[in-house]
């Protein structure tokens, strides 16, 4: 307790020393507001102009931090938090966003749903070395997205191939037995360009017995202007998880997606998307005692159009889900669900309204109509006001809804087809404040009210196990962060989330879920010679959890990492990253949190 509460004050220490130092003059860069983005609005718009709350991390970000997953990139974003498991169900990054569950958030990569994991979605699959850019939108996206979109949109945006021919090369390896090796090649032209990845990770993790996994992907991006107003993207990918548990067979993870997305302009005022995709997730054990395949299909089409002051776009969307799983009796396989959305995004130049909602249709469940309203406020070129508020809902899966009498440990699992969907009613306000040209302060307020929580109640008698609706469940709070850049090569960012949740049954808080926490990032790029110095600090804090029916409280733990890049020739980086420097151990919700770990490598482009 005396070590945590010393690495508590080291971040205390260091955000306040940061901060005093003097501001110096501006830096001309262009700031994180002006960052484009598309997922807010479904159309290309600026961070400062959304009505929700949006952080960006770019392909320069990544580079800066060398960090091999996700996860691990989102874990300083206000209001996220990352939940790690080990062992063989291959939980590697489960996210949550707002103190909402994680199944609560929709993940999409390039606009195509993403799934697969064990009761919520696992992103430690999806390769970072290809990703142009991560968008976190905050609050409900069913409006636009429809179901699993409560508590926002994690979008995962892939590069296109640049101009000209390149090959990489990547080799890295560190404690844990880990190791990382990566190659790709691209080659680009006026009209045509064609994008080649493929990466394989290792580590035996914490317990080599129990952690051991590896990871292996292939993506690829095809993309093809035959006009000037019109784009073709192909992108097929494979990816194959693999979790060695001692004494047991393999546990197998595979995805396979194709996503084709077609993009019109017909005119300088509107512009016609149309996306197909297949992804397929198949879950199972070597020794074939399980095999659960998960199929989804869809395709959407939009329209938008400028109007005078309006912004009109609209569309139609498909998704289709069927599981084909021979352990489980599925009593209904297949569900589809068909949704049409409308958003009107008014300008009225201080002033900006946005009004739309959509309306699904499932063939259990029947019609759901979510609708969402916001409004930005310009009060100067330096300050801007947004509140909005919208509502959004979480259909039940397959597996709650259909998969009768199987079999979890000694526990029989009975469906509930009567189960309805999860809903919110969701409130968000914040503002953005350019105090100098070299800081930003970004602030928000949320609050979230959750109808029809989907529980699971066991009978310990007869040792069974099935759903229901039943509990109501509140998260709100306020998220921070100064960003300050006194000049080009040095920046800080200073992030706080605080977090109140309520399980309106019990009148308790929501377990798992830290009421405080706050970031530091340093970056420092030393420009002769061309290194560049990334330290995070992530300070969480404490947390209920329930353990035999007797609540008890984790003890708050200080994370420190250390990124060093080094690119020594145009063609060359060198890189090392030192992880958990603050040596934190035997944080019962983080197992994979176990002292100090290294990792170095290189990276070759010709």
């Amino acid at each position: 307790m005396q070590d945590r509460s010393i690495r508590k004050q080291l971040f205390l220490v260091l955000t306040a020393g940061c901060f005093a130092l003097p501001v110096f003059a501006g830096t001309g860069m262009e700031s994180e507001l002006e960052q484009l983005v598309v997922s807010a609005s479904r159309s290309e718009q600026r961070v400062e102009d959304a009505i929700s709350q949006v952080y960006v991390i770019t392909a320069a970000d990544i580079q800066a931090r060398q960090i091999q997953t996700v996860q691990g990139l989102l874990r300083d974003i206000p209001g996220v938090q990352i939940t790690q498991s080990t062992g063989s169900w291959g939980n590697g990054g489960n996210v949550q966003l707002m103190g909402m569950n994680p199944d609560q958030t929709l993940i999409l990569v390039d606009g195509q749903r993403f799934t697969g994991g064990h009761g919520s979605v696992d992103i430690s699959s999806i390769p970072v070395e290809n990703i142009e850019r991560i968008e976190i939108v905050k609050g409900p996206g069913s409006a636009l997205y429809g179901s699993d979109a409560m508590a926002g949109v994690i979008h995962i945006i892939t590069k296109n191939a640049a101009s000209g021919v390149q090959f990489r090369t990547g080799l890295a390896a560190g404690s844990r037995n880990r190791s990382l090796a990566t190659a790709g090649v691209e080659a680009g032209g006026e009209r045509m360009g064609t994008r080649l990845d493929y990466s394989r990770t290792r580590t035996t993790g914490v317990d080599k017995d129990e952690d051991t996994v590896s990871n292996e992907s292939i993506t690829a991006s095809i993309h093809y202007q035959p006009m000037d107003n019109t784009t073709v993207r192909l992108q097929p990918s494979f990816s194959r998880q693999t979790n060695m548990v001692t004494g047991e067979a393999d546990r197998v993870q595979e995805r396979t997606r194709l996503n084709a997305s077609a993009d019109v302009r017909p005119d300088a005022l509107s512009r016609i998307s149309v996306r197909g995709s297949y992804f397929a997730h198949d879950h199972k054990k070597k020794d074939q005692s399980f095999d659960s395949v998960t199929t989804l299909y869809e395709f959407e089409g939009g329209y938008s159009r400028m109007v005078g002051r309006h912004h009109l776009s609209g569309g139609y969307a498909y998704l289709g889900e069927s599981v084909d799983d021979k352990q489980k009796n599925l009593l209904t396989d297949s569900q589809d669900t068909h949704g049409v959305y409308l958003q009107d995004e008014m300008d009225f130049g201080r002033i900006s309204i946005t009004i739309g909602g959509r309306m699904d249709h499932h063939d259990e469940w029947g019609t759901e109509v979510h609708p969402r309203a916001g409004v930005l406020f310009r009060a100067s070129e330096k300050l801007r006001f947004r509140a909005s508020a919208g509502t959004a809902f979480m259909a039940p899966t397959l597996l709650k809804l259909y998969a009768d009498g199987w079999r979890m440990g000694p526990w029989t699992m009975l469906a509930n087809p009567d189960l309805k969907p999860e809903k919110s009613l969701s409130y968000q306000a914040g503002m953005d404040y350019q105090v100098h040209e070299s800081l930003l302060v970004r602030a928000g307020i949320f609050r979230n009210e959750i109808d029809d929580l989907i529980e699971t109640v066991r009978n310990t008698q007869a040792r069974t196990m099935t759903y229901r609706n039943v509990s109501e469940a509140v998260t709100q709070g306020v998220e921070t962060t100064l960003t300050w850049r006194p000049v080009r090569a040095f920046s800080a960012t200073l992030g706080y989330t605080w977090t109140d949740t309520e399980n309106k049954e019990t009148g308790k808080s929501l377990t798992d879920r830290p009421e405080h926490k706050a970031s530091l990032d340093l970056d420092y790029h030393l420009m002769h010679p061309d290194l560049r110095f990334r330290l995070s600090t992530i300070w969480t804090g404490e947390r209920d959890y329930e353990e035999n029916g007797i609540r008890k409280t984790r003890s708050d733990y200080t994370q420190m990492d250390l990124a060093l890049t080094w690119n020594l020739t145009p063609n060359l980086e060198l890189f090392t990253r030192l992880e958990n420097m603050t040596n934190e151990k035997d944080v019962s919700d983080e197992l994979d949190i176990d002292g100090t770990e290294w990792m170095m490598g290189m990276n070759f482009r010709f």
